[in-house]
């Protein structure tokens, strides 16, 4: 792990460390406090998902030197359902949940449809369409029109717009308490370099800048007051380098695709990442001034990647476990001295039930 990620691991759950400042609770949200808003202000609850490659199956959480501990599993299709259902049980209608792409596991093509389901039935309101889950739908021969694709960048030759395929859209509003929140997905196009692949066969991947500046300008003509933009990336540093091509306070929040970085912001934007899987989720809450039609930045909370576990060390409140950082020892230390006990996990105050929360495969 590297520096940025211990120091934002410090900064988080700081709060909740023990008496010799090991840190607990580390990407975790067992509880969550509701605060009272003013009627003016509006609360929207972006959540989001990327790289599930197909990951259906949930993993036993294995300690270093220490073997697995069998009832204690990370990600999987199940888990990640009971951590939804409890976000739409906070947050009700204020939570918007999208998914930057790159769903499905090509070595694994069985797994697609169950996958499509999966993800249908969790009730996504974006997923960005990405290349590889055009390559991977091209090979399987039809149109997936069962899930809420979008893109600006991937334009249909014929016609100049972006593509439909697999009833994909430009762009996606979203009303959120009369806050008009927009959603607009892109996909590197350098990223694309060969050409012999059928799946492009009448598709141009335009210059993402491009495509989301367009989009933009279409969607504050409709009145858009918060902009999100997916990007498929898994580079931060690219990440970076698009923003910096964008105009000022141009867009509200970004999710990035599986970045391998644990960066909250850049340039002053909010970015949602995590190392996908189904292992890990996802959160910020939003406070819009709807009468000042303004982000009430002082209030935004960003929870960065929450893991998604079937139950937590009971010492430590969590199931993070990583012989990299500077704690693990005493970490470890404080899981041996409670004899490995585990507790079911918890999320905004909701306990984990895997086996009522199942997802219909």
């Amino acid at each position: 792990m590297n520096k940025t990620t211990l120091l934002l691991i410090i900064l988080i759950f700081l709060g909740s460390c023990t008496f010799n400042q090991v840190p607990t609770k580390v990407l975790s949200l067992p509880e969550y406090k509701s605060e009272e808003i003013k009627d003016e202000v509006v609360k929207i609850v972006i959540s989001s998902t990327q790289n599930f490659n197909g990951q259906l199956k949930s993993q036993t959480i294995e300690i270093p030197k220490q073997g697995k501990i069998p009832e204690l599993e990370i990600g999987g299709i199940n888990l990640l359902s009971s951590y939804i259902r409890i976000l739409r049980k906070v947050h009700g209608d204020s939570l918007i949940l999208l998914d930057a792409g790159d769903l499905f596991n090509e070595n694994s093509p069985e797994d697609i449809p169950r996958t499509i389901r999966a993800y249908k039935e969790l009730g996504y309101d974006g997923i960005n369409l990405t290349d590889r889950e055009l390559k991977i739908l091209e090979n399987m021969k039809h149109n997936i029109e069962d899930l809420p694709f979008l893109t600006s960048n991937i334009l249909d030759l014929k016609t100049l717009k972006p593509t439909s395929l697999h009833g994909s859209l430009p762009y996606k509003i979203i009303n959120i308490s009369n806050i008009q929140v927009g959603i607009i997905s892109v996909t590197p196009f350098k990223a694309i370099e060969d050409k012999k692949d059928d799946f492009k066969t009448g598709l141009y991947f335009e210059d993402p800048v491009l495509s989301f500046l367009k989009a933009r300008k279409e969607l504050k003509s409709k009145g858009v007051n918060l902009l999100v933009l997916m990007i498929s990336e898994k580079n931060i540093d690219n990440v970076h380098r698009f923003v910096k091509r964008l105009p000022p306070r141009s867009v509200d929040v970004i999710i990035s695709g599986n970045t391998k970085s644990d960066a909250t912001l850049i340039d002053g934007i909010p970015i949602l990442q995590n190392y996908g899987e189904g292992r890990f989720i996802s959160s910020i809450e939003i406070y819009y001034d709807r009468q000042d039609k303004v982000v009430i930045l002082d209030k935004t909370k960003n929870h960065g990647m929450i893991k998604t576990c079937s139950k937590f060390f009971r010492s430590t409140m969590d199931c993070h476990i990583d012989e990299n950082e500077k704690w693990f020892e005493k970490r470890l230390e404080m899981i041996k001295d409670s004899k490995f006990q585990t507790v079911p996990a918890k999320f905004l105050g909701h306990e984990i039930k895997m086996n009522s929360e199942t997802v219909k495969l």
